[in-house]
């Protein structure tokens, strides 16, 4: 019951959304926020930034954790945004299964090649374990519901194997929720968080655990429909703030999802600015966030070749007078930053983009939609 307060937030708010460009962006800005929360977490691991500052308890860990959290939330919102546009449609359901699938799986099945093949080749403090369980699991989507192997290729994509659980369960949902009300689906959210009450969903127990943020994301899209005031995402962080003070809220991840909610929330309030200069605040988390996803799949890779090169890595900046770079944390943060977004630019260019157009419109074409 930790996240009631979170929850109600996301449940009795029932305002209506238009769409500008300000309001995608911030959308992005969320994406590229949590990218890069996730991104930096492990750089600290990997020594190429410094978080000591954060190091007090348990706080320093809360980092990835919200980048994750927020992940699942805007993941919730945004495709049942999408399914209740394109399920009603003739030939609707074919025409999700196109778009989700061309969106998360051309480049993760390359990532798989790369982390088997590629990485180990190059060099790497992590070592992805190959093996006939490790493959087949991480080629269905389902290492994260074998705790054992759901790190093993690539420890970031234990959670693709819950946004694919959303991904096949949201059609079904859209038919139940033409039937029933928001709140019932809220309640088995609420419920899915017992400890006691996971252990009957077996095998998919971690994908429950996480089910609430994904219907957080939901219950906005049904209910969010127009800028929240100012006054509601006050609201929304003195709740955060209680189910702190009180409680509720009493662990790293707890806390960690309690700030993504709040985030999610306050940015419909920020949805309303409109103008030249909020465009151009919002445009660099914006730019990467629409490579968000090559960043999050491509960075803890990234990072520990680059770890393991990391002599070689000095002896080039040195040789081109820049060792200042590398002597500094800050630079070194941002010179890391610039590379991990770089590789995820390219991979964006050479998978996503490919992906989610030519071959999603020879998909849809052979089936005549």
């Amino acid at each position: 019951m930790a996240f009631v307060v979170e929850l109600s937030a996301a449940i009795f708010m029932d305002h209506k959304v238009s769409r500008t460009p300000i309001q995608g962006m911030v959308l992005d800005s969320l994406r590229g926020f949590a990218a890069l929360a996730v991104l930096i977490s492990h750089a600290d691991q990997n020594r190429f930034v410094s978080l000591d500052i954060l190091s007090v308890g348990e706080v320093k860990g809360f980092i990835g954790a919200l980048g994750v959290g927020l992940f699942f939330i805007l993941s919730g919102y945004l495709i049942w945004t999408s399914a209740k546009k394109i399920l009603p449609q003739q030939g609707g359901l074919w025409v999700y299964v196109v778009h989700r699938a061309t969106r998360l799986m051309p480049l993760y099945y390359v990532n798989l090649l790369a982390a088997a093949i590629l990485i180990p080749a190059l060099g790497s403090h992590f070592v992805p374990e190959v093996s006939f369980e490790t493959i087949w699991r991480h080629l269905t989507f389902t290492q994260s519901l074998a705790p054992s192997v759901s790190r093993a290729l690539n420890p970031v994509l234990w959670s693709l194997t819950h946004e694919m659980l959303f991904y096949a369960i949201v059609p079904i949902l859209f038919v139940i929720m033409q039937r029933t009300r928001l709140e019932w689906l809220i309640l088995v959210a609420m419920l899915s968080m017992f400890p006691t009450l996971q252990k009957y969903a077996s095998v998919f127990s971690p994908f429950f655990q996480n089910f609430y943020l994904f219907v957080i994301g939901i219950s906005a899209a049904e209910r969010i429909k127009q800028p929240l005031s100012p006054w509601a995402a006050l609201a929304t962080v003195l709740g955060f703030a209680f189910g702190v003070q009180a409680g509720l809220l009493d662990t790293s991840n707890r806390i960690a999802m309690g700030v993504a909610v709040v985030m999610f929330l306050c940015a419909f309030a920020v949805r309303s600015l409109s103008g030249t200069l909020a465009g151009a605040a919002l445009r660099p988390m914006a730019l990467v966030g629409a490579v968000s996803y090559s960043l999050y799949i491509w960075h803890y890779l990234l990072l520990n070749v680059m770890s393991f090169h990391m002599q070689s890595i000095f002896s080039a900046l040195e040789a081109v007078g820049l060792q200042l770079i590398w002597f500094n944390e800050f630079l070194r943060g941002i010179f890391t930053i610039c590379i991990a977004v770089t590789v995820a630019t390219i991979s964006y260019w050479l998978f996503e983009k490919p992906s989610m157009g030519s071959l999603r419109r020879q998909l849809l074409k052979a089936r005549g939609v």
